[in-house]
């Protein structure tokens, strides 16, 4: 339930009814799929009010992300068309100021796609599934040592990795990935592991739920697919997506002191 503070904090800042604040809440969640609690959260930030009288710090880090995930409310369509046509006229893609690419061929429809996925999208999905590899591999070679992989990785997860590092092998003019197994697996092979018997006892006072892992990995590859086969991601499912990092990020920073630092 609201904190019943904050909400008549936020009633008294807006000067607007009780039912005229549920509309503002509905409507933040038809942006960003969440809570009606969270959603009176957001608006009390963006409302200016000092959340740390009412949350705590967790609470108002999981805000601010929400936040940072929702679409600029000034943006009125009319800005929103404009930019459109502006990007539709782009031949080029340029990436953080430094780096660009440009096509003779391709419609300005996939040149616009491949800006928005390699800068919104592609970092948020590199930095997750590596993230969770290496906490997998810092806690599990923590307790097991480096056989770790043999413990608790499946035959068929094991069998999928020896065939891309033989691939690898056999094109010796590309570089290689890494010299750890689990750097060759799909982000579904990581579930696989994490349930392993011998691993989910070491995991757990991380993680807390399998299910919750499970779920989370299950979204952010609904996802990651797409995005690996060069295709966009709708903004709806960019916005999913950074809640779900989010979530991932603050239970890592939460256990931080149980995950080993090599």
């Amino acid at each position: 339930m609201t904190h019943k503070s904050l909400k008549a904090a936020l009633l008294k800042k807006l000067g607007v009814t009780k039912q005229r604040l549920s509309q503002r809440v509905q409507a933040v969640i038809r942006q960003l799929p969440m809570s009606p609690d969270e959603a009176a959260y957001c608006i009390a930030h963006q409302e200016g009010l000092r959340l740390d009288k009412f949350l705590d710090r967790d609470t108002i880090a999981h805000v601010r992300g929400l936040v940072a995930a929702l679409r600029p409310p000034a943006q009125s369509i009319a800005h929103t068309k404009i930019r459109t046509s502006a990007v539709a006229q782009a031949t080029e893609i340029r990436v953080g100021g430094g780096f660009s690419v440009t096509d003779p061929v391709l419609p300005s429809r996939i040149i616009a796609d491949a800006k928005e996925m390699s800068e919104r999208v592609y970092p948020i999905l590199y930095v997750f599934e590596n993230s969770v590899r290496e906490v997998i591999k810092r806690v599990l070679s923590a307790e097991f040592g480096k056989d770790w992989w043999d413990r608790c990785a499946s035959a068929s997860v094991k069998r999928t990795v020896t065939d891309r590092i033989r691939q690898e092998n056999d094109t010796p003019w590309h570089g290689t990935r890494s010299t750890h197994p689990i750097f060759y697996t799909d982000i579904k092979d990581l579930v696989s592991i994490v349930s392993n018997q011998d691993a989910w006892p070491k995991l757990k006072p991380i993680l807390k739920s399998i299910e919750w892992f499970n779920q989370l990995i299950k979204c952010i590859g609904a996802s990651r697919n797409p995005v690996a086969h060069m295709n966009p991601i709708s903004g709806h499912d960019r916005q999913r997506l950074v809640v779900n990092f989010i979530d991932w990020k603050s239970t890592i920073k939460a256990n931080l002191s149980l995950i080993p630092t090599s």
